[in-house]
């Protein structure tokens, strides 16, 4: 702290000390706490439409899928609820009655709801329970039977998010997407597990992660189009290789390998998903 004055007042000056656990981390200093290769890595892609969806494998692997919509969020946080009584609040008594329905409603529910998501992509919560569903493979069938969910010993293995670190708008008639909230909420339970189990969370620059095709490396994905002719924005193919992709699961398989890159070649990313100089020095001119 520092002690000023000016001959008459005194002003004490107290820097407040950053907590270790609040500063950011990049690939490399996870890679020396965690054992990368026995740890869950997931790559997550937030969204618009989808909050999230997030991976924890690659395109020559069987891998899980976790996502939760946007529309599920506010379902679940009960933005949607239209059955809510709307009285009259002259009297104080009434007030309070408001109040309270408000808070046990909206704010407990919301807070409840993200520690939900963050269980479900973390620890694998009762969404993933194998145990609920019960799917038969057959060898006729083209789509096989998915993975199971998280048992005992994969819930208590370390787990590190690279979580996407994208900025977008809303876009016209589509709800406000809570990327904020979930991204602190899984910060948040990644700090209280981290003090049992290591779990980390590193922001991921997202450029051409939805671009560029995990199969072949290359940046000749486009969007498919419907009998209309109007483009499909999910949905993208690639030209090279002929694979069509989920545009987010693409992007969370590539969010994935940049981070797992960028952890074993001292912080620098992958030739194909890096900025070039024209790029930032048009970006940096555009801003001034």
């Amino acid at each position: 702290g520092v002690l000023r004055t000016n001959g008459v007042d005194l002003e004490f000056i107290c820097a407040r000390p950053v907590p270790a656990n609040s500063l950011s981390l990049t690939p490399s200093d996870v890679s020396l706490k965690v054992d990368l290769s026995s740890a869950a890595v997931w790559g997550v892609d937030p969204g618009l439409r989808d909050a999230f969806v997030a991976v924890d494998g690659n395109h020559q692997e069987r891998h899980k899928i976790r996502t939760t919509t946007t529309a599920e969020y506010y379902q679940l946080a009960g933005f949607n609820k239209a059955t809510i009584t709307r009285r009259k609040i002259g009297s104080l008594n009434l007030f309070n009655a408001a109040a309270i329905y408000i808070f046990n409603n909206f704010l407990i529910k919301k807070q409840q709801t993200l520690s939900e998501i963050s269980k479900r992509l973390i620890t694998g919560s009762r969404k993933y329970d194998p145990t609920r569903h019960m799917v038969i493979e057959d060898s006729n069938k083209k789509w096989k039977q998915l993975s199971l969910g998280d048992g005992p010993e994969e819930s208590n293995k370390p787990v590190v998010l690279a979580f996407g670190a994208a900025m977008f708008g809303n876009l016209r008639g589509n709800v406000p997407a809570p990327t904020k909230v979930v991204k602190d909420s899984l910060i948040k339970f990644a700090r209280e597990r981290n003090k049992k189990v290591p779990t980390y969370v590193v922001m991921i620059d997202e450029y051409l992660t939805s671009q560029i095709c995990p199969r072949c490396q290359t940046r000749t994905t486009s969007n498919e189009k419907n009998s209309s002719g109007l483009k499909i924005h999910p949905v993208l193919k690639c030209s090279t290789c002929d694979t069509r992709w989920n545009r987010g699961h693409m992007a969370s398989m590539n969010i994935r390998s940049v981070f797992l890159y960028i952890a074993q070649n001292n912080n620098n990313r992958p030739k194909v998903f890096r900025r070039t100089y024209s790029l930032i020095l048009t970006y940096i001119l555009y801003n001034i």
